[in-house]
Protein backbone atom coordinates (compact mmCIF):
# COMPACT_ATOMS: atom_id res chain seq x y z
CA UNK A 1 0.00 0.00 0.00
CA UNK A 2 1.57 3.54 -1.17
CA UNK A 3 2.44 5.69 1.57
CA UNK A 4 1.89 9.52 1.14
CA UNK A 5 3.19 11.47 3.54
CA UNK A 6 2.28 15.50 3.69
CA UNK A 7 4.15 17.51 6.14
CA UNK A 8 3.29 21.63 6.55
CA UNK A 9 6.18 23.03 8.33
CA UNK A 10 6.66 26.22 9.82
CA UNK A 11 9.49 27.22 12.24
CA UNK A 12 7.29 29.02 14.47
CA UNK A 13 4.87 26.15 15.18
CA UNK A 14 6.62 22.32 13.98
CA UNK A 15 7.99 20.14 16.87
CA UNK A 16 9.46 18.11 14.44
CA UNK A 17 11.56 18.74 12.03
CA UNK A 18 10.55 16.88 8.15
CA UNK A 19 14.02 15.16 8.68
CA UNK A 20 12.99 13.63 12.28
CA UNK A 21 9.94 12.38 10.55
CA UNK A 22 11.32 10.49 7.95
CA UNK A 23 13.68 8.58 10.45
CA UNK A 24 10.89 7.57 12.69
CA UNK A 25 9.24 5.95 10.28
CA UNK A 26 12.20 4.81 8.53
CA UNK A 27 12.89 3.25 12.30
CA UNK A 28 9.44 1.83 12.53
CA UNK A 29 9.51 0.06 9.23
CA UNK A 30 6.87 2.32 7.13
CA UNK A 31 9.10 3.24 4.60
CA UNK A 32 12.61 2.03 2.71
CA UNK A 33 15.90 3.69 2.93
CA UNK A 34 15.55 4.53 -0.88
CA UNK A 35 12.42 6.07 -0.43
CA UNK A 36 13.81 8.07 2.69
CA UNK A 37 17.09 9.17 0.16
CA UNK A 38 14.76 10.13 -2.55
CA UNK A 39 12.53 12.33 -0.45
CA UNK A 40 15.89 14.30 1.21
CA UNK A 41 16.73 14.76 -2.29
CA UNK A 42 13.52 15.97 -3.56
CA UNK A 43 13.15 18.29 -0.06
CA UNK A 44 16.72 19.37 -0.81
CA UNK A 45 15.93 20.88 -4.16
CA UNK A 46 13.27 23.72 -2.76
CA UNK A 47 15.49 24.65 0.56
CA UNK A 48 15.40 28.44 1.04
CA UNK A 49 17.10 30.30 4.06
CA UNK A 50 13.61 31.23 6.25
CA UNK A 51 15.81 32.91 8.84
CA UNK A 52 16.46 36.38 7.16
CA UNK A 53 16.70 39.56 9.20
CA UNK A 54 13.41 40.94 10.33
CA UNK A 55 12.94 44.33 8.11
CA UNK A 56 13.42 47.66 10.13
CA UNK A 57 9.97 49.11 10.88
CA UNK A 58 10.48 52.11 8.75
CA UNK A 59 11.06 50.01 5.96
CA UNK A 60 8.04 48.81 5.92
CA UNK A 61 5.05 50.83 3.37
CA UNK A 62 1.80 50.54 2.64
CA UNK A 63 -0.50 51.49 -0.19
CA UNK A 64 -2.92 53.40 0.47
CA UNK A 65 -1.34 56.55 2.23
CA UNK A 66 -3.66 55.74 4.71
CA UNK A 67 -2.46 52.35 6.04
CA UNK A 68 1.07 54.16 6.12
CA UNK A 69 0.01 56.47 8.45
CA UNK A 70 -2.04 53.78 10.78
CA UNK A 71 1.37 52.03 10.93
CA UNK A 72 2.77 54.89 11.98
CA UNK A 73 0.83 55.79 15.00
CA UNK A 74 1.30 51.96 15.90
CA UNK A 75 5.15 52.42 15.46
CA UNK A 76 4.89 55.35 17.62
CA UNK A 77 2.61 54.23 20.43
CA UNK A 78 3.93 50.80 20.47
CA UNK A 79 0.29 49.70 20.27
CA UNK A 80 -2.57 48.10 17.75
CA UNK A 81 -5.63 49.78 20.40
CA UNK A 82 -8.64 50.58 17.99
CA UNK A 83 -11.92 51.47 20.09
CA UNK A 84 -15.17 50.28 18.21
CA UNK A 85 -17.99 52.35 19.66
CA UNK A 86 -20.89 50.21 18.92
CA UNK A 87 -23.79 50.93 21.03
CA UNK A 88 -25.88 54.41 21.51
CA UNK A 89 -23.30 56.84 22.72
CA UNK A 90 -23.04 60.85 23.81
CA UNK A 91 -20.82 62.85 21.69
CA UNK A 92 -18.81 63.92 25.36
CA UNK A 93 -18.53 60.40 26.01
CA UNK A 94 -16.88 59.78 22.92
CA UNK A 95 -14.34 62.91 23.34
CA UNK A 96 -14.05 62.02 26.87
CA UNK A 97 -13.20 58.01 26.36
CA UNK A 98 -10.81 59.24 23.09
CA UNK A 99 -8.93 61.64 25.58
CA UNK A 100 -8.25 59.02 28.59
CA UNK A 101 -7.69 56.42 25.44
CA UNK A 102 -4.89 58.31 23.19
CA UNK A 103 -1.79 57.66 24.12
CA UNK A 104 -2.18 54.20 22.82
CA UNK A 105 -5.30 54.79 20.62
CA UNK A 106 -4.81 53.97 17.10
CA UNK A 107 -7.96 54.10 15.38
CA UNK A 108 -11.17 55.18 16.67
CA UNK A 109 -14.37 53.16 14.71
CA UNK A 110 -17.91 54.62 15.59
CA UNK A 111 -21.29 54.90 13.52
CA UNK A 112 -22.08 58.01 13.34
CA UNK A 113 -25.50 56.87 13.87
CA UNK A 114 -25.57 55.49 16.68
CA UNK A 115 -23.90 59.01 18.38
CA UNK A 116 -27.03 60.44 20.19
CA UNK A 117 -26.36 63.73 19.57
CA UNK A 118 -24.52 63.87 16.13
CA UNK A 119 -23.67 66.95 14.89
CA UNK A 120 -21.14 69.44 13.12
CA UNK A 121 -19.32 70.11 16.39
CA UNK A 122 -18.72 67.09 17.32
CA UNK A 123 -16.67 66.49 14.51
CA UNK A 124 -14.97 69.27 14.54
CA UNK A 125 -14.22 68.32 17.77
CA UNK A 126 -13.40 64.64 17.45
CA UNK A 127 -10.73 65.52 14.27
CA UNK A 128 -9.20 68.30 16.32
CA UNK A 129 -8.15 65.75 18.93
CA UNK A 130 -7.27 63.12 16.20
CA UNK A 131 -5.05 65.44 14.42
CA UNK A 132 -3.68 66.63 17.51
CA UNK A 133 -3.51 62.65 19.61
CA UNK A 134 -2.59 60.89 16.49
CA UNK A 135 -4.94 58.12 15.66
CA UNK A 136 -7.51 57.60 13.01
CA UNK A 137 -11.39 58.07 12.51
CA UNK A 138 -12.65 55.11 10.90
CA UNK A 139 -17.02 55.48 9.33
CA UNK A 140 -18.39 52.17 9.91
CA UNK A 141 -21.12 52.70 7.63
CA UNK A 142 -21.08 49.77 5.31
CA UNK A 143 -21.86 51.57 2.44
CA UNK A 144 -23.30 49.43 -0.15
CA UNK A 145 -25.49 51.69 -3.27
CA UNK A 146 -24.58 53.09 -6.25
CA UNK A 147 -22.60 56.01 -7.48
CA UNK A 148 -24.79 58.83 -7.24
CA UNK A 149 -26.27 57.50 -4.36
CA UNK A 150 -22.83 56.87 -2.45
CA UNK A 151 -21.60 60.51 -3.38
CA UNK A 152 -24.68 61.79 -1.97
CA UNK A 153 -23.93 59.62 2.02
CA UNK A 154 -20.39 60.81 1.48
CA UNK A 155 -21.04 64.11 1.09
CA UNK A 156 -23.75 65.31 2.08
CA UNK A 157 -26.73 64.83 4.76
CA UNK A 158 -26.30 64.94 8.48
CA UNK A 159 -23.15 62.69 8.46
CA UNK A 160 -20.80 64.50 5.98
CA UNK A 161 -18.14 61.72 6.01
CA UNK A 162 -16.02 63.83 4.05
CA UNK A 163 -15.79 66.48 6.49
CA UNK A 164 -13.67 64.07 9.28
CA UNK A 165 -13.22 60.31 8.65
CA UNK A 166 -9.94 58.69 7.29
CA UNK A 167 -11.83 55.82 6.55
CA UNK A 168 -15.43 53.87 5.96
CA UNK A 169 -16.44 50.55 5.76
CA UNK A 170 -18.24 49.54 2.45
CA UNK A 171 -19.57 46.09 0.93
CA UNK A 172 -18.80 44.88 -2.11
CA UNK A 173 -21.85 44.00 -3.00
CA UNK A 174 -22.25 46.80 -5.59
CA UNK A 175 -18.81 45.93 -7.56
CA UNK A 176 -16.73 49.14 -7.82
CA UNK A 177 -19.06 51.59 -7.68
CA UNK A 178 -18.18 52.95 -4.15
CA UNK A 179 -14.88 52.79 -4.91
CA UNK A 180 -14.70 54.65 -8.09
CA UNK A 181 -17.22 57.51 -5.98
CA UNK A 182 -14.66 57.62 -3.87
CA UNK A 183 -11.69 58.28 -6.33
CA UNK A 184 -14.09 61.31 -7.38
CA UNK A 185 -14.59 62.77 -3.97
CA UNK A 186 -10.84 62.28 -3.08
CA UNK A 187 -9.95 64.52 -6.50
CA UNK A 188 -12.48 67.23 -5.66
CA UNK A 189 -12.10 67.79 -1.99
CA UNK A 190 -9.25 69.34 -0.18
CA UNK A 191 -7.83 66.96 2.18
CA UNK A 192 -4.25 66.48 3.80
CA UNK A 193 -4.89 62.13 3.22
CA UNK A 194 -7.36 60.56 1.15
CA UNK A 195 -10.28 59.29 1.98
CA UNK A 196 -10.13 55.30 1.86
CA UNK A 197 -12.25 52.24 1.66
CA UNK A 198 -11.85 49.66 4.25
CA UNK A 199 -14.06 46.87 2.73
CA UNK A 200 -16.16 44.71 4.80
CA UNK A 201 -14.65 41.14 3.42
CA UNK A 202 -17.40 38.96 5.50
CA UNK A 203 -18.91 39.41 8.96
CA UNK A 204 -20.60 37.25 11.63
CA UNK A 205 -23.22 34.65 9.18
CA UNK A 206 -23.21 31.26 9.82
CA UNK A 207 -24.51 30.58 5.97
CA UNK A 208 -23.27 31.93 2.62
CA UNK A 209 -24.78 35.32 2.08
CA UNK A 210 -27.27 34.74 -0.61
CA UNK A 211 -28.50 31.65 0.64
CA UNK A 212 -29.11 33.44 3.65
CA UNK A 213 -31.13 35.91 2.07
CA UNK A 214 -33.35 33.11 0.80
CA UNK A 215 -34.26 31.70 4.00
CA UNK A 216 -34.99 35.30 5.30
CA UNK A 217 -37.66 35.64 2.70
CA UNK A 218 -38.71 31.99 3.25
CA UNK A 219 -39.60 32.51 6.99
CA UNK A 220 -39.90 36.07 7.15
CA UNK A 221 -42.28 36.03 3.86
CA UNK A 222 -44.94 38.35 5.66
CA UNK A 223 -42.34 41.12 6.06
CA UNK A 224 -40.34 40.67 3.32
CA UNK A 225 -40.70 41.51 -0.78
Amino acid sequence: MPLFLVVLCSPFCSLLTFNDLLMTLLKDGCISEERVQAAKSYNAKWQFNSLRPAASLSDVHFTPEIGQLLFQHMKTKGSRLCLAVDSPTTAEEIISLAERLAPKLCALMLHPELVTDFSPDFTGRLRLLANKKGFLLIADRKLADVGKTTMHQLTGGQFKLTDWCDLLTVHALTGTNQLTTLRKVNQSARRSTPLSALIVGEMDAEVDPMCYCVLIIVNLVTYVM
